[in-house]
């Protein structure tokens, strides 16, 4: 049962370990239809939170977040939920993001929501847009209100197999193959049960991480609940697996 290794990822979670950006929905830049009000309210974050009095679906308000590095990013919103609040769908740079976030509560107040993960692939000013889509059955209104955006940036320990130094149990041996990321992967000539190959990764800040191994299969995968997603490869080699989660001190 030989084993094949082309990389081993890392990926952070914890909202503690990484960067984040809050901003504050009254500072940012604005475009709204129809248009938006601060209100001042000691229970948000800032002192102020901005509603917009939408009256139909499709109305909306669109902010200019100015995001300092590109990269994965987890976006969360503090909505103003109340009796009169509708549904809205959130959008980045003119991508869906997440599923649609239902504002109404029947005692009015701040609550955070996650929206979703975003690709952003550079620096700079990106546009965050909420539009109404629908509203509760119990709700009064359309009317949206929001008190801060937040973004929370991923991290990843990326790693090939060839520029770490092993210990494997039989040896290993390194592999060229144009289909592998970096051209090699390692393969353990394994033949029983407790045989190993073991990595030594530098991990620079602690916190909770998703890891990941590329490995050589010659079959058609598809990775569920385990990772807290789904994803289909029509590929045969190299395919990543998610091993699992855990919790990293440093």
């Amino acid at each position: 049962m030989p084993k094949e290794l082309c990389w081993v990822r890392l990926k952070g979670s914890t909202q503690e370990a990484f960067p984040e950006l809050l901003a504050e929905a009254e500072s940012l830049t604005t475009i709204s239809v129809p248009p938006v009000h601060n209100y001042n309210d000691s229970g948000a974050s800032a002192g102020y939170w901005q509603g917009l009095n939408a009256t139909a679906v499709g109305q909306y308000m669109e902010y200019t977040v100015q995001v300092p590095k590109s990269g994965e990013y987890s976006v969360y919103a503090t909505n103003r939920v109340a009796s009169n609040k509708g549904i809205y769908q959130v959008s980045v740079d003119g991508t869906s993001v997440g599923i649609p976030n239902d504002q109404f509560q029947s005692t009015p107040g701040f609550k955070e929501a996650p929206i979703g993960n975003i690709l952003l692939n550079s620096a700079g000013n990106h546009t965050f847009r909420f539009s109404v889509t629908g509203k509760n059955a119990g709700s009064s209104g359309f009317t949206l209100g929001f008190d801060n955006i937040r973004l929370v940036k991923s991290q990843e320990v990326y790693n090939e197999a060839l520029s770490l130094t092993p210990i494997a149990v039989p040896s290993f041996t390194d592999c060229n193959d144009g289909a592998a990321s970096g051209g090699v992967w390692q393969h353990l000539g394994a033949t029983g049960l407790g045989q190993y190959i073991e990595y030594s990764i530098v991990i620079l800040e602690q916190g909770t991480y998703s890891i990941y191994a590329s490995t050589e299969k010659l079959i058609i995968k598809v990775f569920t609940a385990l990772c807290g997603w789904s994803r289909r490869r029509s590929t045969v080699r190299p395919i990543p697996s998610c091993i699992g989660f855990q919790n990293i001190p440093v």
